[in-house]
């Protein structure tokens, strides 16, 4: 159907258009965004454009551990 179509069409420009990285500029304001599971860690560093508009920096990712597996969120993240 239509509606279904839309979607798939947004989801196709999405990942032909994803966002490139930028340089880091210490003068810009920065931010860190973590987030753990019981599987693995992510982390995204962006900053701010001169319209408050987050621009990504770099991007993280890996599995953890058997022995990493085991600590608390808060250790995780």
């Amino acid at each position: 159907n239509k509606a279904a179509q839309a979607a798939f069409d947004q989801v196709k420009q999405l990942i032909v258009h994803s966002p490139a990285l930028v340089m880091f500029d210490p003068s810009k304001p920065t931010i860190v965004s973590t987030d753990a599971s019981d599987y693995g860690v992510g982390a995204v560093l962006t900053q701010l454009d001169g319209n408050d508009a987050e621009q990504t920096v770099a991007f993280a990712s890996r599995s953890l551990s058997d022995a990493e597996r085991k600590y608390s969120i808060v250790e995780k993240e």
